[in-house]
């Protein structure tokens, strides 16, 4: 399998998924505004992810690879759909789930199927050409990939192995492509459902994944956000992770790598040389900067012991801790820590409050143009905006006291 793109402008020039093209940021101020960051893509072959078949627990699922379960409950999930390398094999499927009465389909739902079936094949075809991304972080395989929806140049997105369950794939769709070259008969049936077993089982596997939450967006990863911007990272570059109860998918683990960008929070956080001294920034939200050294020995120490004080500061105190690493130079990286209101009841905030709430980029003074949140802020003033969001200074000071014991 092919994990590793080597020549990104051929994959950007083949992926028909995205509808839209990031506009280079270029930031001249150190002051929150609204932004347009990308325009629209002039490409009749786009394949929307919303008009992709089967709806799972997670979009970042769904945009790494087809769902194995989906709403209306089918066997014929775009999971098994994927399997099916013709619409002849397709066709074998159909016809033997109809004569097993296992799901009886009318004229209509067939050509359903064989509609989704080339979406399914269009939009996941660039995995086909190029496959996946892959990189170990913390002793763990994690995926890389560009979303269906940049808003920045060489932006990435790095997600937890969703795939760990199906690298063996490739075997059943040889056995399918085998099973549909048989006659009716005893071999083909024992094929098929050999196929439907696995089908079950890696729908099981996957569902039971979600309902357990295992890959929660929690804020746990501080030491695989840094080692991948130690590995994949140049300076000017940072990584990002958006605190829970901000975050669009909350059901899997994902961070946003950004390539040589700058953002009205990084000007005003202004370079130092002393290490591991924590600083505030001024900021319309509460920020801490730290400087760490990676050539430290104990840098991935630090960072995990630093990771457990800011998940018990969360706990005690209902305020969310966004994290931020960006590389200065070849020598340094800034690790910027965001402490906002986690919109719990503790709060009492009202809903169309909890609705406008800034994720890490809006956080870092960046509103997209348009967005619900670009259009509060532009409702308002500066200052207004984020009020509603920060953290009481006496949990600032909390914060402040808890890292300075170990620092």
């Amino acid at each position: 399998m092919n994990w590793l793109v080597k020549d990104e402008t051929l994959k950007d020039a083949y992926d028909i998924r995205t509808s839209v093209k990031p506009i280079k940021y270029i930031c001249q101020l150190d002051i929150p505004h609204v932004a347009n960051l990308f325009e629209q893509r002039k490409n009749p072959n786009v394949v929307s992810i919303y008009d992709v078949p089967g709806n799972g627990y997670s979009s970042i699922e769904k945009m790494t690879h087809p769902v194995s379960y989906n709403e209306s409950g089918s066997l014929l999930s775009p999971f098994l759909m994927w399997l099916c390398q013709s619409e002849e094999e397709l066709n074998t499927l159909i016809v033997f789930f109809k004569k097993n009465n296992i799901e009886l389909f009318s004229p209509k739902d067939e050509r359903k199927i064989r509609e989704d079936f080339k979406l399914i094949k269009k939009f996941y075809s660039i995995h086909v050409k190029y496959g996946l991304s892959k990189i170990k972080l913390g002793g763990k395989w994690f995926i890389e990939q560009k979303p269906t929806r940049p808003y920045f140049c060489g932006q990435k997105i790095i997600t937890n192995d969703l795939q760990c369950f199906r690298y063996n794939d490739y075997v059943y769709k040889k056995i399918l492509t085998l099973a549909s070259r048989f006659r009716d008969g005893g071999g083909k049936n024992l094929l098929l459902n050999f196929i439907i077993r696995y089908v079950k089982k890696i729908q099981s596997l996957e569902k039971k994944r979600f309902i357990k939450a295992q890959y929660i967006n929690k804020n746990d990863y501080f030491s695989e956000m840094y080692e991948y911007l130690l590995k994949c990272g140049k300076p000017g570059d940072f990584i990002s992770q958006s605190s829970l109860e901000c975050s669009t998918d909350r059901h899997t683990v994902h961070f946003q790598f950004i390539q040589d960008t700058t953002l009205p929070l990084f000007i005003r956080s202004a370079e130092r040389n002393k290490l591991l001294i924590i600083e505030r920034v001024p900021w319309y939200l509460p920020v801490f900067s730290i400087i760490i050294n990676p050539h430290a020995a104990d840098s991935l120490i630090f960072l995990k012991y630093l990771q457990v004080k800011c998940n018990e500061f969360s706990l005690l105190s209902q305020v969310s801790v966004t994290p931020i690493f960006r590389k200065l130079n070849s020598s340094n990286i800034e690790m910027l820590l965001i402490l906002k209101k986690d919109c719990s009841s503790k709060w009492r905030l009202d809903k169309t409050i909890i609705e406008n709430m800034p994720g890490w980029l809006e956080s870092c003074g960046v509103f997209i143009s348009n967005s619900h949140q670009a259009n509060k802020f532009n409702r308002v003033s500066m200052d207004e905006y984020y009020e509603d969001y920060c953290a009481p200074e006496k949990y600032v000071n909390l914060f402040l006291e808890i890292v300075n014991n170990f620092i």
